[in-house]
């Protein structure tokens, strides 16, 4: 048995290839010889090229057309010869939910244990889980092990079917080597956001909590970086709040230059919530960055995030939609040069300790070869590790309600 050679498949149905960071760095740091597979069913590719022939891709695109024995006999070719190409390995992966389901029968085929690793909208949107109600289900009773972010996601995933015996928490990791400690303390009051512009992580919550504490502190200074369907939306939020001269839009931005504009804020802001489908986070690899980098969150008590920033030690966490919470929050950073420095120096100890690249990867690896070998692996010991660490609420438990 050659433990060791992961085909790796990304839910991007595009030939954007990679464009997950989690994706590329499980692409490329993972032990062993790692075979990429993107796109989606039936057209798999596998460097460029297309791993279904022609006639089968054909032929499952149309088949709703033959009738049922025809489509079922084209549809279990097409499993077979991906189950050829999935035989030379020894373990799947299969970034997030949706790619399980299509890759569950040819693993069977080839008999080859499956890890499906969940990170997010795939156990939390309700039209996904809508979607895949019954395949979720053979998924859980059938898939060798599935991966989450987070103790939340690790509740919902158990909630929705999946034995806990199967579940096993490895949140994503961070380089922290690409980020040099800022000393949050001695950079001016701004803050800097990260993400898509979508609801999950209402950037229009920050805005009108930015703009409750600038009230306050008309010298704080808001970037926000990022594309998205909400990003017009929170442009018009800020000129008809007359922020347009403390509040600024970047637009997309590398990854790398990330490193560099957290070198110069004051702490680092994301308002993630709920949104109205039930779509919600994993555990947002951005505040992580925002650790490495030494810098503070003001952020919610939402999904994962809670396992990442320690409230009152290495950030301060709100309620979701408590926009004055937060607003509170950037005053106290804002005023409090010391507290800053502080909580963005905790907060890079705490990434180091329990948010790495080499632990994710280390814990990732561990879940696959366990996969392989066929045993069980009833607790991961990252999530016992995270849980051991709690905020030293004597110490900074005031902070909420100043």
């Amino acid at each position: 048995m050659r433990v060791g050679s992961f085909l790796k498949i990304s839910l991007a149905s595009t030939d954007e290839e990679y464009s997950q960071t989690f994706v590329r760095d499980h692409i490329n740091r993972l032990p062993g010889e790692v075979f990429p597979v993107l796109g989606g069913w039936p057209d798999w590719r596998h460097k460029g090229q297309l791993i279904l022939p022609k006639r089968y891709r054909l032929g499952l695109r149309f088949s709703k057309k033959f009738p049922s024995w025809v489509a079922e006999r084209i549809r279990k070719a097409g499993e077979d010869h991906l189950a050829s190409f999935i035989n030379r390995t020894d373990v799947t992966l299969a970034e997030f939910g949706p790619v399980g389901v299509s890759l569950l029968r040819p693993c069977q085929i080839a008999k080859v244990p499956l890890v499906v690793h969940f990170h997010g909208f795939d156990v939390y949107d309700r039209r996904i889980l809508d979607r895949y109600q019954r395949e979720y289900q053979e998924l859980f009773r059938s898939a060798a092990a599935f991966v989450v972010v987070s103790k939340a996601m690790s509740e919902q995933v158990a909630r929705l079917g999946a034995p806990r015996e199967k579940i096993h928490v490895n949140s994503c990791g961070v380089d922290v080597l690409r980020f040099d400690a800022a000393d949050a303390g001695s950079n001016p009051p701004h803050f800097l956001a990260i993400g898509r512009f979508v609801e999950k992580k209402a950037q229009f919550l920050a805005i009108l909590a930015f703009e409750r504490a600038f009230r306050q502190c008309p010298d704080i200074r808001l970037s926000l970086v990022g594309d998205g369907p909400l990003l017009d939306c929170c442009k018009q939020i800020v000129r008809a709040l007359r922020l347009e001269n403390a509040v600024e839009f970047l637009g997309v931005v590398s990854h790398n230059r990330v490193p560099a504009l957290m070198q110069r804020c004051r702490g680092f802001v994301q308002h993630s919530v709920t949104a109205p489908s039930g779509d919600s986070e994993g555990n947002p690899v951005a505040v992580m960055e925002a650790g490495a980098a030494a810098l503070p969150v003001v952020s919610t008590k939402h999904a994962g995030i809670p396992d990442t920033v320690a409230h009152g030690e290495t950030g301060l966490l709100s309620e979701e939609a408590d926009i004055d919470s937060m607003a509170n929050h950037m005053v106290l950073l804002a005023r409090d040069t010391n507290l800053a420095s502080e909580l963005g120096k905790q907060a890079r100890v705490r990434i180091q300790n329990f948010f790495s690249m080499e632990r994710s990867i280390q814990g990732l690896y561990g879940v696959l070869e366990t996969a392989v070998k066929g045993e069980d692996l009833a607790t991961h010991p990252q999530a016992s590790e995270i849980k051991s660490w709690k905020p030293n609420s004597e110490q900074y438990g005031h902070l909420a309600e100043r």
